[in-house]
């Protein structure tokens, strides 16, 4: 999708709480990119994983540690996180025909990922608790560049949605149904 940094932030600010869902994204099954593999072992973030990440380093150093296996580490913990599930919260929206993820400023590949639960992001925040803004690196010297984020009075309804849905049992994929419901309805999703 051709769009300019300037027209996403434009397209962002002019979306209001209700045009935003609280979602579980599951990584479809698949290896992982060398590019994703990176992407998890060096977020902060925890990720999501049948197997938490500490048990993973402990696996990983038990690799390094076998002089025949020492030369694969990588690829063979590549490959472990491919057969994990692997799950996160995203805060999301639609622009024109693709599903954005504002917290981690990129758009969701569904071809990679699917949508395992969604809810309208006026279940949990109203207006007053919730919207988008322009921030900048002086308000929060985390980011590189003025960036557009869904800013939260609150953090705990975020973090109660994703500690009650992400370990969910169920995985069905919901993403058709998310953008269906989304194109459905200008006004956002009243869930």
């Amino acid at each position: 999708m051709e769009i300019n940094e300037e027209e996403l932030n434009q397209i962002l600010l002019s979306k209001t709480t209700s045009d935003f869902c609280l979602a579980i994204i599951e990584k479809r099954e698949g290896l992982l990119s060398e590019e994703e593999y990176q992407n998890i072992i060096g977020s902060e973030d925890d990720q999501y994983l049948e197997v938490s990440k500490k048990d993973f380093g402990d696996i990983y150093n038990k690799i390094k540690e076998k002089e025949q296996l020492s030369n694969y580490a990588n690829e063979i913990m590549r490959a472990l996180y491919s057969v994990s599930t692997i799950r996160y919260s995203a805060l999301i929206t639609m622009i024109n025909d693709n599903i954005y993820d504002i917290a981690n400023r990129e758009f969701v590949d569904i071809k990679r990922n699917k949508i395992i639960h969604y809810e309208n992001m006026i279940n949990y925040y109203d207006s007053e608790m919730a919207a988008t803004r322009l921030i900048t690196p002086e308000q929060d010297p985390r980011l590189k560049k003025p960036t557009v984020l869904v800013d939260v009075m609150d953090i705990t309804p975020f973090k109660e949605y994703e500690k009650t849905h992400v370990n969910q049992e169920g995985n069905e994929d919901l993403t058709s149904a998310y953008i269906k419901d989304v194109k459905g309805n200008s006004k956002g999703l009243h869930l």
